[in-house]
C-alpha cells in the first residue's frame, strides 16, 4: 500500500511545507548572512533548507531517506 500512496503522500507534504517555508524560517531569517554555511540535519524534503538556502552562501541539507 505505501508504494501507491508515497508519491502522492510526498508531492502533498512538500506542497504544504513550501507554502509554509518562510513562515518556519521567519525566525531565523534575521540572523542570515550571505557569507554563512548552513547544515540541516534531519531537513526531510528540504523545504525549509531550500528556504534558508536563499539566505546564505551554501545549505546542506541530510536526512536518513
Amino acid at each position: 500500500m505505501i508504494d501507491r500512496t508515497k508519491p502522492s503522500y510526498d508531492g502533498a507534504i512538500l506542497s504544504f511545507q513550501q507554502k509554509r517555508g518562510q513562515e518556519s524560517c521567519a525566525f531565523v531569517l534575521p540572523f542570515l548572512r550571505p557569507d554563512m554555511r548552513l547544515l540541516d540535519i534531519g531537513c526531510g524534503p528540504g523545504s525549509v533548507t531550500a528556504t534558508l538556502a536563499a539566505h546564505v552562501g551554501e545549505a546542506v541539507g541530510v536526512d536518513i531517506q
